[in-house]
């Protein structure tokens, strides 16, 4: 298993638990894992602030911030890169509340080596992926319903010209109508009849 160019912030105020976490990090003399720490969650907010990071490792203890509170903070400021809960023995229900929450995994300090936390990040990076493309493609079937609801209600349309009258009052061409307010984008050209019609030659 192998994870290059992986950019981690840990939040974590305990100078001995950082120390740890590089050491295991740094077991491997070619890793190209970068650890940004950050002791606060205030001072985490503002590491994330400044992009680039691929995945957090945070304690739920920090001196400004306790409990899910704490992971609900960064969701909301990065809900795009996945977040591995570290956590004391006695507080594995919280860590496991916050998975059910949006968090990818939690690891125990103190018991975890390098190959436990490199399977972590790799199993959080992917499952966040697959959760993202799931959230993009339910946000593009909801748009296509949309469509498919603004299509099937009644549509003005003028007897003569065939233009559309919108919801504001104002007459549309069929073909800006409907691409205002659908994905179908519009090519044009000859039926026969017509054809035969504009060129009887």
């Amino acid at each position: 298993m192998e994870l290059k160019n992986v950019r981690i912030l840990l939040i974590e105020d305990n100078p001995g638990d950082v120390r740890l976490i590089r050491e295991i990090i740094n077991e491997e003399k070619d890793s190209l894992w970068d650890v940004q720490v950050a002791a606060t969650l205030a001072a985490g907010l503002e590491c994330l602030a400044s992009g680039g990071v691929n995945v957090i490792l945070l304690d739920l203890a920090l001196p400004d911030s306790i409990g899910l509170d704490t992971f609900h903070k960064i969701q909301c400021q990065a809900p795009s890169i996945p977040v591995i809960m570290l956590t004391v023995s006695n507080d594995e229900e919280m860590a496991t509340r916050a998975i059910r929450e949006g968090a990818q995994d939690y690891l125990v300090k103190g018991q975890f080596d390098r190959h436990l936390l490199a399977r972590s990040i790799l199993y959080s990076l992917e499952r966040k992926s697959l959760s993202m493309d799931k959230e993009l493609l339910i946000a593009k079937q909801r748009e296509l319903l949309d469509d498919i609801k603004t299509l099937k209600r009644l549509l003005p349309i003028c007897a003569h010209c065939k233009k559309i009258r919108d919801d504001q009052g104002y007459w549309h061409e069929v073909e800006v109508f409907i691409q205002s307010h659908t994905n179908t984008t519009f090519t044009h050209g000859i039926c026969p009849k017509c054809a035969a019609a504009m060129f009887p030659d």
